[in-house]
């Protein structure tokens, strides 16, 4: 986190000590804070969510705290939790985009395609264009063999990304999993020109190759 990201987080905090009229301080909660980040990178998870249990504590409906832990429980691989509290704040800030995302994140990594799908419809429908939630949608949308409407909406982004390796790589293997191997194969070719260490594209040309 940047220093002026720190700082109006800082400030944040400190607004809510004031006005809510709660005993922890706001140079206390940044240094919860910053612990959790270092247990973060540290990929000390657990310790991570247990750095802010006072803050928890203190404000257990606030949008940080809940989007904070969202994220925490889901890098532990916790879905249950991470969900919880990727609601939490999603209640307490609906027009959150990364709330969303991340609950749609925590749904995706459980395998529950229609419900990580109803929270990704939700996400576009309020930012039409969104990269990534358009991206999983896609996704979702191809593990539920809906392939004609994932292809739909990665051709919508293609033309605001027209040689977005990601996006690409999304529609070639739609073309997979639909059994449409000719025309996978051709964008696998344009991909191996724009990257080419693409380990997907390579995996499937190479494949070809032998036949």
């Amino acid at each position: 986190m940047n220093f002026s990201i720190m700082k109006q987080l800082k400030l944040c905090l400190f607004l809510c000590c004031v006005f809510m009229g709660q005993t922890v301080l706001a140079d206390t909660i940044q240094d919860m804070y910053n612990r959790s980040y270092q247990y973060e990178q540290a990929q000390d998870y657990g310790n991570a969510i247990k750095a802010l249990s006072e803050v928890q504590k203190e404000y257990p409906d606030t949008y940080t705290i809940n989007y904070r832990l969202g994220w925490l429980y889901y890098l532990g691989k916790d879905y249950t939790s991470s969900l919880l509290h990727y609601d939490r704040a999603i209640k307490a800030l609906p027009t959150s985009l990364d709330a969303l995302s991340g609950a749609a994140i925590t749904l995706i990594a459980q395998q529950k395609w229609s419900q990580s799908e109803e929270r990704l419809r939700t996400l576009v429908k309020m930012d039409r264009y969104n990269f990534t939630g358009n991206l999983n949608l896609a996704y979702v949308l191809r593990m539920q063999k809906q392939f004609e409407k994932g292809q739909k909406i990665i051709l919508k982004m293609l033309e605001l990304y027209p040689t977005n390796v990601v996006l690409l790589t999304e529609s070639a293997m739609n073309y997979v999993d639909s059994g449409n191997m000719s025309a996978a194969l051709a964008l696998f070719t344009d991909i191996g020109l724009l990257d080419p260490q693409n380990p997907t594209a390579n995996y499937y040309l190479i494949q070809a190759s032998k036949k």
